[in-house]
């Protein structure tokens, strides 16, 4: 028995980055849309900097934010400067699961929960990492901890191997 044999759902996010450090919860989550066949949203966590917005605002150009949708396409990560995601949404495109990308404009595990609440998502999948998380992520919010009292979204983790836990 799996530990997701109870839900059925119809839109799993999963946290990724574009570093590779989060491979196996990109491939954990891609198993598990066809599996279900879900939706899989690519949250990429690590896209919200200090200084920079991952997309553009009001403020960027007039009418240049109504260019991307939410979630994003892989031409439009493209376009963003994230081939990385672009290419992992396309990989899961190309496994025949409908797959699209989002850029995280705020830090830590609140807005991508709020984010996966907004989606419908069934499911959110976490890198067993949050578990023991270093100073630096926990002042930034990205524990397992903020992510299970934030939102009433169920939460799977994978570890490296792709174990579910």
């Amino acid at each position: 028995m799996s530990v997701t044999d109870d839900i059925e759902p119809s839109c799993i996010v999963a946290l990724v980055d574009e570093e590779g450090e989060f491979d196996h919860v990109w491939r954990t989550a891609l198993r598990l849309a066809e599996e279900h066949g879900a939706r899989l949203v690519l949250y990429d966590g690590q896209s919200a900097a200090l200084f920079s917005e991952p997309m553009p605002t009001p403020v960027s150009a007039e009418g240049a934010g109504e260019q991307f949708g939410d979630p994003l396409t892989e031409d439009e990560l493209e376009r963003l400067g994230r081939p990385s995601l672009a290419e992992q949404v396309r990989s899961a495109q190309r496994a025949g699961v409908e797959a699209a990308g989002k850029l995280a404009t705020e830090s830590g595990m609140e807005p991508l929960m709020r984010y996966a609440a907004e989606q419908g998502a069934g499911l959110v999948v976490l890198p067993a990492e949050l578990r023991d998380p270093s100073f630096l992520e926990r002042l930034r919010g990205q524990t397992l901890g903020a992510a299970e009292g934030s939102s009433a979204v169920p939460i799977v983790v994978v570890d490296r191997a792709g174990n579910l836990g």
